[in-house]
């Protein structure tokens, strides 16, 4: 079997929470692995973490009932700063 898991990222090398794991079939033999294989697995994963975003993005609801999600403090930095550059 392959295996693929999603950690959020942190200061340490594969340190982080994991998210998910999931476990694939061995490819055929005609398959590359390094560009083909685990490009796949790795893509099918990221689409199963992204559709369960509510398990692991903060989110929060407004008092009027909004839900929004709460963006990492660099992030936001870093879009601020990108706005302040084209205006």
């Amino acid at each position: 079997m392959c295996g693929v898991s999603a950690i959020l990222l942190n200061e340490g090398i594969d340190t982080g929470k994991i998210v998910a794991k999931e476990k694939y079939p061995i490819p055929p033999k005609d398959m590359n692995i390094d560009y083909v294989y685990d490009s796949i697995i790795r893509a099918d994963l990221l689409v199963k973490v992204l559709k369960s975003r509510e398990k692991w993005v903060p989110v929060r609801q407004s008092e009027n009932g909004t839900t929004y999600y709460v963006i990492h403090p660099i992030l936001k930095h870093l879009a601020y700063v990108k706005v302040e550059k084209n205006d």
